[in-house]
Formats: C-alpha cells, sequence, structure tokens
C-alpha cells in the first residue's frame, strides 16, 4: 500500500459500497424530507394549525429586536431600533426576515415554513459534511440521524438566527475542508466571503480565523500562513460595509455589534453562581431588571454602558478567578439541555439520547485524526468557534444548534468505524474480512 497523503483518507468500505450505483440518490432526500415533516408536525402540535401571529410573543426579546428591525427596513427607516441606529444587533438575520416578509406579506407562518426548510437544508449539508469525512455510508447515517435529532426539530419552528447561521457555517467548512491539505485559493476565499456572511448573522465567527490558522501552521506550516491570511481577509470582505457604517453612526471600531459588554456582565456574577434558576444562563448582578442604556438610548451612551459593563465583568473576573471553573460548569451544564419549557421527563430523555453525542463524536474525531483526513481541522475549528463563545459568555441550548450537525457527522463514522471492526473480526476466520480501501478525495 503506498504511503498516505494529505489528501488522502483510509476508509473501510464493504464491497457491496463500491459499485457505481449510489444509494445516497434517494436515501439523503428521504432524510431531508422527513426532517421537513417531523418538523410541520411538531409545529402544529405546538403552535396550531394556522401558525398564529401571536406566535411571535412567545420567543422572548432577540425576535422582537429582529422582527423590529426588519420591518423597519421594510418601511424605509433603514437598521434602526427603537428609534435609533441598530449597532445591537447583527444585520444578517433582519435582512433574512425583510426578505421572507416582503415575498410573503409579512407572514409569521411564512417565516417559520422558511425556517423548516433551513433546518432540512442543514440536515441535507450535515449528509455531505460526513460523506467528505467519511465517505457515503457516513453520509446517509448522518442524515438519518439529524432528520430525527431533537435539537434540530426543537428550534426548526422558532424564528432564531441560529439556523441560518449554522447554514452558513455548514457552506463554510465544507469548501475549506479540501483547502486544509494544500492552498486551494478559490476554496480559501469562498469560504471566507462565507465565514463573513455568517459572522454578519452571529458575530461569535469573528474567532474562527485563530482556529483555522492554527491548523494550517501546522498542516502547512509557513505555507499555511497565507492561506489564513487569504481566509482573514476574504471573511472582512462582507463585514467591512457594516463596520464602517458602525463607525459612521456611532464613532466607534464596532466590527459587527455591541452587547459584548454587557452580555459578559449579566453571565459571570455571584447571582448567576447563587441562584439555581440562572446557573449557566445571564442576569443581572444588580438586580434591578432594567438594561441600561438599551436600544432606544443614544448611541454613545449605549457604547458608553456596554464598556462599562465589559470593565465591570472583566473586574469580577479577575477578583474571583477560583470561581470561573464553576461559571463554566454551569454554562455547558446549561448548554446541553433543551430549556425549561419542556416537560421534566421529556428533558431529560432527549437530554440523554442528545448528550449521548458527545463521547461518540469525540470517538469520531479520533478515528479521523488516525486517518489523517486534513478536513477535520474545520469542522474542529467550528466546534471550538461556539464552544468557546459559550465558556466566555452563556450557556443556551439553542446555541447548541450551531455544532450539532458536527457532533452528528463525527458521531456517525465512529459508528460506521466500530461496525467495520465488528465486521472484521467476526470474519477474520473464514478469510473475507472487509478489505481496507485507499480513497482519493478531491484537494
Amino acid at each position: 500500500m503506498s504511503p498516505r497523503s494529505p489528501s488522502q483518507t483510509f476508509t473501510v468500505v464493504p464491497r457491496a459500497d463500491r459499485g457505481k450505483g449510489s444509494t445516497e440518490q434517494w436515501l439523503v432526500p428521504g432524510a431531508v424530507a422527513l426532517s421537513i415533516a417531523l418538523s410541520m408536525s411538531y409545529g402544529v402540535i405546538s403552535l396550531g394549525p394556522f401558525w398564529p401571529d401571536v406566535y411571535k410573543s412567545a420567543v422572548g426579546s432577540d425576535f422582537g429586536h429582529y422582527d423590529n428591525i426588519a420591518r423597519n427596513l421594510l418601511d424605509g427607516k433603514g437598521f434602526t431600533l427603537a428609534g435609533q441606529p441598530n449597532i445591537h444587533r447583527a444585520p444578517g438575520f433582519p435582512i433574512w426576515i425583510a426578505g421572507v416578509y416582503a415575498l410573503t406579506g409579512r407572514s409569521y407562518t411564512a417565516l417559520v415554513a422558511v425556517q423548516i426548510l433551513l433546518v432540512g437544508f442543514i440536515v441535507y449539508l450535515t449528509s455531505i459534511l460526513a460523506r467528505q469525512l467519511g465517505g457515503e455510508r457516513a453520509g446517509v447515517l448522518a442524515a438519518y440521524v439529524a432528520a430525527v435529532n431533537p435539537v434540530l426539530i426543537y428550534y426548526s419552528i422558532r424564528p432564531y438566527s441560529e439556523p441560518l447561521f449554522t447554514v452558513l457555517s455548514l457552506l463554510m467548512v465544507i469548501t475549506v475542508g479540501p483547502a486544509l491539505c494544500r492552498a486551494i485559493w478559490w476554496r480559501v476565499t469562498v469560504a471566507g466571503i462565507l465565514a463573513g456572511m455568517a459572522c454578519l448573522v452571529r458575530g461569535q465567527m469573528l474567532i474562527i480565523p485563530v482556529f483555522l490558522g492554527l491548523w494550517w501552521l501546522w498542516r502547512l506550516k509557513w505555507r499555511g500562513f497565507s492561506a489564513a491570511l487569504a481566509f482573514t481577509l476574504a471573511m472582512w470582505f462582507p463585514i467591512s460595509p457594516w463596520t464602517i457604517r458602525n463607525y459612521i453612526v456611532s464613532g466607534h471600531f464596532i466590527p459587527v455589534q455591541i452587547q459584548s459588554g454587557h452580555v459578559l456582565w449579566v453571565s459571570n456574577n455571584d447571582r448567576v453562581l447563587s441562584d439555581p434558576v440562572y446557573w449557566g444562563y445571564n442576569v443581572d448582578p444588580s438586580n434591578t431588571h432594567v438594561k441600561p442604556a438599551g436600544p432606544g438610548s443614544p448611541v454613545e451612551d449605549q457604547v458608553r454602558a456596554d464598556q462599562e459593563k465589559r470593565e465591570e465583568a472583566l473586574h469580577f473576573l479577575r477578583e474571583n478567578v477560583e470561581k470561573i471553573p464553576l461559571l463554566v460548569t454551569y454554562k455547558f451544564t446549561r448548554f446541553f439541555s433543551l430549556g425549561t419549557r419542556v416537560e421534566l421527563w421529556k428533558k431529560t430523555v432527549l437530554y440523554a439520547l442528545d448528550l449521548s453525542l458527545v463521547p461518540v463524536a469525540i470517538g469520531g474525531i479520533v478515528v479521523l485524526s488516525r486517518r489523517g483526513v486534513p478536513a477535520l481541522g474545520a469542522s474542529l475549528a467550528a466546534l471550538l468557534t461556539t464552544l468557546v463563545t459559550v465558556a466566555v459568555f452563556w450557556g443556551d441550548s439553542r446555541f447548541r444548534l450551531t455544532i450539532e450537525p458536527y457532533l452528528i457527522a463525527l458521531s456517525a463514522i465512529c459508528v460506521l468505524a466500530i461496525w467495520d471492526l465488528v465486521q472484521r473480526v467476526a470474519k477474520r476466520g473464514d478469510g473475507q474480512a472487509s478489505r481496507v480501501i485507499l480513497e482519493h478525495r478531491p484537494g
């Protein structure tokens, strides 16, 4: 057997799967259809057959802000929130909502339906990612696990920004994967632009060049620096117009949005440690329940208040270093739950089922590491981007939607590796063990 190159992976594939008649042609679309059907059924059961407009009151202030900005855009008022220029919310999701509203007469029902289709597309992209990392069988298995995944179904009918962010994140990871073993410049550039678009939906993507850059440097040594630089410059291409706009309206350098100081303040304090209701969540430590200098305040007051809260939060962390491990533990405990609106027994069952993906996904990372699959680095970078954000700020189960496809894809690869190992052991006696073949991956 020839030595492995960075563009090759070892995968155990039974002979039956080596023909040209790919079963994926109908199996993966079937998983997408299953996902949409389950989400629609859950939507009808949870929200009623017509998904009434009062639904918006049940999803919290985040959607209230997004909805307000989207309507202001359609009304010709620009990116404004509560009468002031919007610097609190990233612009990507309000633009998406405004587009849906413009096409559907500002229908909430249509917006929820589009969210369901987005989650169906996530199922499809999860299959592509798993296939890229581990072959066709992994892609099919990942598609069906994603189709019945409780996190994807639960949040498919809730108009949050996470589904759109996850689609862009997956597109970026799938695009850049083959370019992690050697710089394929069009892939690096397109992936950077996709990362920038994702950043305009959720600002956490700003830190992904750090993780991808480290992977490039490890794989390509100093040649990887050029790839990391090109990716970062491409990422800033869609972000920079919004950053310039923020500077014009505020006089401050704000890459995407403010609020990081306030969120850091409400998620790292003594109240979130002492009150079990808020473990891993966020709460005003002053017990006023009033956000100072909110979206309706003058822009300069908003920026100043956010800076002050950041300084208070950092002071608390410096003075209470010993409490940081407990804070992080609570954040990840909440991160791997489905929220308080789910009945306890359902929450416990779903929590156990979904949490089981974590150790299996770790097994998938080990398998791909031993096979020397360079595209693994993109998935790890996406995972670390979310996990670092949770550790610094706060945990919520809807944030987990952004890493669920990667956990599913890695878990599928681990399960199939174990299955192939069992088959080889079982067939060792008659000399018909499945052959380890060398699969060439493009790029």
